[in-house]
């Protein structure tokens, strides 16, 4: 069309240079938002499609577990140890480590694990481990996807500039990003990351990925550098806050703090607008 269009236009004087149209992610979002309005698009295929726009500016340290919240297994566990994590933390594979779990020396299956330790046989943790894989935390959350479904890995560790573990990130993380939080058999009961609550409010667990509650909520949270809601909150407070504190981030979008233990923020909820307040002015406390 922009050759045609300049073919015609030529013989009248127009001097009108048309350049090759390149549309933008947020162009493209745009036609697929104007699209399902219009319904010539389905709601559930311009969800995926809108993730998959923003997955090219996603990284490993997006979509990763956090380091605070990975539950490992320490080579050596007594029996009663390990009976204790795969009752209380049924996920579906576990990190194994030496003396910390900055030495990551691979994984195991939780389907694996559980009928060992609760029928109390003996066995070797050893035999039962499958290799580790590591990544750079800024390794692109694409490229990240394609290399774990060509080595066939279920499990990475994402690293840190000094080569400590930085957190961990699944195939399913990664397909999370792409289709939407999903529960598996061994998850359920447990609740939701984005919770809409009766009253407008937002209840939402503190290692939530900014992103995600940008793509869900429709906000434009900035962590500066922070990339869950748990560290945005520690970053506006300037440390960890207490239980009822509120906050206000860039967008306006204003934080209560629903728990907060000793080191992180578990669970935050975003108040609707009705229920917001006038941030006052003064400086941002500095993080600690």
């Amino acid at each position: 069309m922009t050759k045609s269009s300049n073919l015609i236009l030529g013989p009248f004087g127009d001097r009108t240079n048309f350049s090759e149209g390149r549309l933008s992610p947020a162009e493209l979002k745009g036609l697929v938002e104007h699209a399902t309005e219009t319904g010539t698009l389905d709601e559930r295929v311009a969800d995926i499609t809108s993730r998959a726009l923003g997955f090219a500016k996603l990284t490993a340290a997006h979509v990763m577990v956090p380091r605070t919240r990975v539950v490992g297994i320490q080579r050596g566990s007594s029996m009663d140890e390990l009976r204790r994590i795969v009752l209380e933390h049924p996920h579906s594979r576990l990190p194994v480590y030496t003396d910390s779990i900055d030495e990551v020396i691979g994984y195991v299956l939780y389907k694996d694990l559980l009928p060992l330790a609760w029928e109390g046989r003996l066995f070797v943790l050893e035999d039962l481990i499958r290799p580790p894989h590591f990544v750079a935390k800024t390794l692109p959350a694409s490229e990240l996807l394609e290399e774990m479904r060509e080595t066939h890995q279920q499990l990475a560790t994402v690293l840190d500039e000094h080569g400590g573990t930085a957190g961990i990130v699944t195939l399913d993380d990664l397909v999370e990003e792409l289709t939407g939080e999903l529960l598996n058999e061994l998850q359920h009961g447990k609740p939701r990351s984005i919770a809409p609550q009766p009253d407008g409010s937002v209840l939402v667990r503190g290692d939530t990925p900014l992103h995600v509650l940008n793509h869900e909520l429709d906000l434009q949270l900035d962590g500066d550098g922070q990339t869950t809601i748990g560290g945005l909150s520690q970053l506006l407070a300037g440390g960890v806050p207490k239980d009822g504190a509120l906050l206000h981030a860039s967008d306006g979008t204003q934080l209560r703090i629903e728990h907060a233990s000793r080191r992180t923020v578990d669970m935050v909820r975003i108040l609707p607008d009705e229920q917001r307040q006038k941030p006052q002015a003064g400086p941002r406390p500095p993080a600690k």
